[in-house]
C-alpha cells in the first residue's frame, strides 16, 4: 500500500489539473463573449448618441421655424440620418 500513494496522488493531481484547464478554457470563452458584447454595445451607444444629437438639432430647427412670426419657406427638411427612424 505504501507504493500506491504516489500513484494515487499523481492521479488526483492530474484530475485537478484537467478540471482547472477546463475551467480556464470556459472562463476565457466567457471573457471573449463579454468583450464582443461590449464592443457591440459601444457601437450601438455611439450610434444612439449620434442620432440623438441629430434629432435635437432637427427639433430645434423646427422650433425656430415654428416660432418665427411668419414662417417663410418650407418646413425644415429631416436629416438623412433620421430618415430610417421616421
Amino acid at each position: 500500500m505504501i507504493g500506491a500513494w504516489p500513484d494515487i496522488i499523481q492521479a488526483v493531481g492530474g484530475a485537478i489539473a484537467i478540471i482547472l484547464a477546463a475551467w480556464n478554457a470556459r472562463q476565457a470563452k466567457q471573457i471573449a463573449d463579454l468583450r464582443a458584447d461590449l464592443d457591440t454595445l459601444t457601437a450601438a451607444e455611439r450610434k444612439s448618441r449620434t442620432l440623438l444629437r441629430v434629432a435635437v438639432r432637427h427639433i430645434r430647427e423646427w422650433n425656430w421655424w415654428a416660432m418665427t412670426p411668419e414662417p417663410r419657406g418650407p418646413t425644415p427638411h429631416a436629416p438623412d440620418e433620421l430618415t430610417d427612424e421616421l
